[in-house]
């Protein structure tokens, strides 16, 4: 189990920085080629997107802003032909449709629809955006975890920076807590008070998105890794025969955090989104914690993400 954290700390700052590499890259041209257009230098602005979609076939903004500025300097059939590009990676999007249906509406093909406005231009900027969710967890392994403790509710929020339109990097902090169960199957007549099991995790996530923000439903896949910080309560056991009582003090340390979760943001309104998220997370802990080395559980999140 620690290998298999290694091998995926690896391939996770390996794939952060090779996403950093192209991203910067990508959004210097998608930025520079959005400041020529905003400025009326259209021959620029299109060398700068064409030099964009070298470095990321999909992406659609290039497209959409090569389209605009073929309009304005009155080439309706390359705007056209690059409308249609950029529907084709991202078919979900009125604005582009819009004004692809215009052209092809008009008599010889000569007319030009009016330019958008610059502010659809800069909705494609690369944006920011705060999280907070609510939750349940529940213990997963090993099997003492699991049929000792019983599910539990979370809390959390991050914030997130896109590094692409389908990349972000998300900081993210999470409380959860498990309750010890009352009694326990194989102990007749004891019972439990206390013993209640927190975890604190402060994680750095990769969030890759499968489709861009500007569809309705939006599925990804998230990473993370961080500190976890591990507590429990002070425990006690009392006999219900002979009322014998026995006491276990509550201990703290502090260990390290590994999660994998797939989700959904299901677009609300403009820059609101309601996330459903479903999560393994595998706390490394020590042998006083876990025998085995490590705490399993799966961690269920309805929370909302808020671009900023």
């Amino acid at each position: 189990m620690r290998n298999c954290s290694i091998l995926v700390l690896g391939l996770l700052i390996f794939g952060v920085q090779t996403s950093i590499s192209f991203a910067d890259s990508e959004n210097e041209a998608y930025q520079a080629g959005v400041d020529a257009y905003k400025q009326g230098q259209w021959d620029q602005s299109i060398s700068q997107m064409q030099t964009v979609i070298q470095l990321n076939p999909n992406n659609w903004q290039a497209y959409q802003v090569m389209g605009y500025d073929y309009s304005e300097e009155g080439n309706s059939r390359q705007a056209l032909a690059a409308y249609d590009e950029s529907l084709a990676i991202n078919p979900n999007n009125p604005t582009v449709q819009g004004l692809a249906d215009k052209l092809r509406s008009t008599a010889n093909g000569n007319a030009v629809p009016p330019p958008p406005a610059v502010e659809t231009v800069a909705d494609s900027v690369l944006k920011n955006s705060f999280y907070f969710d609510l939750g349940g967890v529940t213990p997963i392994s090993p099997n003492g975890f699991q049929n000792s403790w019983t599910t539990g509710g979370s809390a959390g929020f991050g914030f997130g920076f896109e590094l692409s339109r389908l990349v972000s990097i998300v900081l993210d902090a999470s409380y959860s807590t498990f309750p010890i169960k009352a009694t326990q199957t194989g102990f007749p007549g004891i019972t439990y008070s206390g013993g209640g099991i927190h975890l604190a995790t402060l994680l750095g996530n990769i969030k890759f998105k499968f489709i861009a923000e500007d569809n309705p439903v939006i599925p990804y896949i998230i990473f993370g890794l961080g500190p976890s910080q591990f507590t429990s309560d002070a425990l006690t056991a009392t006999n219900g025969i002979n009322t014998a009582t026995s006491n276990a003090t509550a201990m703290s340390e502090t260990d390290f955090a590994l999660r994998f979760g797939l989700g959904i943001d299901i677009k609300l309104s403009k820059g609101t989104y309601l996330s459903i998220e479903t999560n393994g997370m595998d706390g490394f802990t020590s042998d006083k914690v876990s025998s085995q080395g490590y705490m399993t559980y799966n961690m269920g999140r309805l929370g909302m993400k808020l671009d900023l």
